[in-house]
């Protein structure tokens, strides 16, 4: 399962002008074209997790040990 040696250098390419402009606020990860199976933006709708108590605002991750 490794990329055909075009889309290798392809990728090698991109990688290369990221890591140049050390922008890694989108991630690491090099694509050649857009994503076509993601969202572009998300609505800033509600997932319910408010009613249901499990919404937290503090930024702190709840884990339950057991």
């Amino acid at each position: 399962m490794t990329p055909l040696r075009e889309r290798a250098l392809q990728l090698d390419k991109a990688y290369l002008a990221l890591m140049r402009e050390q922008a890694f606020a989108l991630g690491r990860d090099t694509l050649l074209a857009p994503p076509a199976n993601v969202h572009r933006t998300v609505e800033n709708g509600s997932t319910e997790l408010e009613a249901t108590g499990r919404l937290y605002t503090e930024g702190r991750l709840h884990l339950a040990w057991e």
